[in-house]
């Protein structure tokens, strides 16, 4: 009783906005829009469409639903309803009007769920640590492809349009695929995430050094060079490695 009556608490300063809003206690402000696929729902389209279909776009959580059938194999407690509860949110999912649930990279209703799938993630990755070394190495292999497969993906999105509409076709999804394994931007998303991390580091040593100048000789001199090391746009790179640099502070 107490904990419906604080989960009641919890939504009256949604009523009273609701109310002030429109002199109703409840506010349905999706107006038309509803779930129309009720008979008929996009389940497919939802998992694997090209319209932020959650696997094609998620394809590590098939290792999470691959855990969820172990766990349902050996019994562990609460698969079952775990499997239920993503069942049911599938469904509800697919029913909806707008079933991609718009602009979005992947299908984000799915968010919700991953702390009940993560478990499941846990498990699978549980087995494969049971598995000979040559499987641990595929497995292993398959799971950088997967996230510089992802890591590309994102790159290209923040870089197009929503990959929604009529515009957004097979064709197109196929002339991605070809751009992220294709050599040159491997190299170059290789390239980035070395160089900012090279940057990052150098900007914390850069502000390291500046509390710490009098334990440095010549640390002006030190300090400038390091400075428009850490911008190269007013100063050529060097090839300097960040260890040696760490190491003439520590001197």
């Amino acid at each position: 009783m107490v904990s419906m009556l604080c989960t009641f608490l919890v939504f009256v300063p949604q009523f009273m906005y609701w109310y002030h809003l429109s002199g109703n206690f409840i506010l349905y402000s999706y107006e038309k829009e509803g779930f129309i696929y009720w008979k008929s729902p996009k389940i497919a389209k939802v998992l694997f469409g090209l319209w932020n279909g959650w696997i094609l776009y998620t394809p590590m959580m098939l290792f999470a639903l691959s855990g969820l059938y172990f766990a349902l194999r050996q019994k562990v407690k609460n698969t079952f309803s775990t499997l239920i509860l993503f069942l049911i949110a599938t469904y509800v999912f697919a029913s909806w009007w707008a079933w991609w649930f718009g602009g979005a990279y992947g299908h984000r209703c799915y968010i919700d769920l991953y702390p009940f799938l993560i478990p499941f993630f846990c498990i699978f990755l549980q087995k494969i640590s049971e598995q000979s070394l040559r499987k641990k190495i595929v497995m292993g292999s398959l799971f950088l492809l997967i996230v510089f497969h992802n890591l590309r993906m994102i790159d290209l999105y923040t870089k197009t349009k929503p990959w929604d509409g009529p515009a957004f076709t097979l064709n197109t999804y196929l002339l991605l695929q070809k751009r992220i394994f294709s050599l040159f931007y491997s190299i170059k998303l290789i390239h980035s995430i070395l160089f900012s991390w090279q940057r990052y580091f150098l900007k914390a040593l850069y502000k390291y050094l500046k509390s710490q100048v009098v334990r440095l000789k010549e640390s002006h001199a030190f300090a400038w060079f390091l400075h428009h090391l850490c911008w190269p746009d007013r100063f050529v790179m060097l090839p300097v490695h960040p260890l040696m640099l760490y190491s003439l502070c520590l001197k």
